[in-house]
């Protein structure tokens, strides 16, 4: 039974390459993706009603850290219906821009064409996205090469080759 289990290994491993490969992939697209779609939303001048950036201070092992809260609520028109918002960027963890959102000032807020209460204040881009997109290409293409270049890879590419291999 262990033997069997041996010989299983390599098939594991290949599933788990190719998971990974697609996840970081689709993670990477997907966050491209959003980008450019939410750089298409049309946008109004909401009045913003609350706005502070709340300081939470933690000590952790290696000293002290900073985490950053925006508290926000601001209020925008569209089509003649008033909508109530917080949220600030696409990103959770953006810093709100203390200077440029400020209680009683009116902001530009984006919304979304189909759900008008979805609105952000800030389009945030994470270069991130794109090394996590080539990340999972990379990953891919070395899935693909071992696919077709190794002893185990050719053995994957039939169905009838693994069950035989496996009832060895």
């Amino acid at each position: 039974m262990l033997v069997k289990l041996i010989k299983l290994l390599p098939i594991l491993f290949f599933i788990g390459l190719f998971s990974i490969g697609a996840y970081f992939t689709y993670l990477g697209a997907s966050e491209i993706v959003e980008y450019f779609y939410i750089k298409s939303w049309p946008s109004v001048e909401g009045q913003v009603q609350e706005a502070r950036l709340i300081e939470n201070k933690v000590k952790m092992a290696s000293g002290w850290s900073y985490f950053y809260e925006n508290e926000l609520k601001y209020t925008y028109t569209v089509g003649g219906v008033t909508y109530e918002s917080w949220r600030y960027s696409n990103n959770p963890f953006r810093r709100m821009d203390t200077e440029k959102i400020q209680a009683g000032k009116p902001a530009q807020v984006l919304y979304s064409p189909i759900n008008h209460s979805y609105s952000l204040l800030y389009q945030d881009f994470d270069p991130d996205s794109i090394l996590t997109l080539m990340l999972g290409i990379i990953i891919l293409t070395v899935f693909f090469l071992l696919m077709k270049y190794t002893t185990v890879g050719k053995l994957l590419n039939s169905w009838g080759k693994i069950r035989a291999y496996w009832l060895r």
